[in-house]
């Protein structure tokens, strides 16, 4: 049939991959550190909260007063990459903060100390604050490297 238009897929090894996705992936890649510092960034109002509950525990040595802390882990390697913001207590600066956090058993000649879940309630008090934010500023991130690509 003469003028009739044919259509034939390509599988060769680039097309496969444009096809998988792996060609978009590889221009899409983000840098760790980028994703890392809007994390860190976006739960500040977390780390805030923490500071304020701490500080009305009230202290001694004010070892728990500067022990509030936001941690970031990378997990993964490459353009396959997880980040992880951990709200919490540094380590080595104040060592109880763990018992004052989760509390302890009775304790022979010293009583009990009941738990504060001052890092708990800061992270759940403002957990859709933080998300949010993280999630707008990481799409954010993810159109700035589309504009790039086109």
């Amino acid at each position: 049939m003469a003028g009739e238009a044919t259509f034939r897929l390509n599988t060769s090894l680039k097309d496969t991959k444009w096809m998988r996705g792996g060609v978009l992936q590889e221009g899409m890649a983000l840098d760790p550190q980028d994703v890392r510092s809007i994390v860190e960034r976006d739960m500040q109002p977390g780390l805030a909260s923490l500071r304020q509950n701490v500080s009305r525990l009230g202290s001694k040595t004010g070892r728990l007063r500067r022990a509030p802390a936001i941690l970031t882990r990378k997990y993964g390697r490459g353009s396959k990459f997880r980040i992880v913001g951990l709200l919490g207590y540094a380590s080595g600066v104040a060592p109880h903060a763990a018992y004052i956090e989760r509390g302890t058993p009775p304790r022979a000649g010293r009583g009990k100390v009941v738990a504060q879940r001052m890092a708990w309630l800061a992270f759940f008090a403002n957990r859709e604050q933080m998300r949010a934010t993280i999630q707008g500023d990481l799409e954010a991130l993810v159109q700035r490297h589309m504009a790039k690509l086109s």
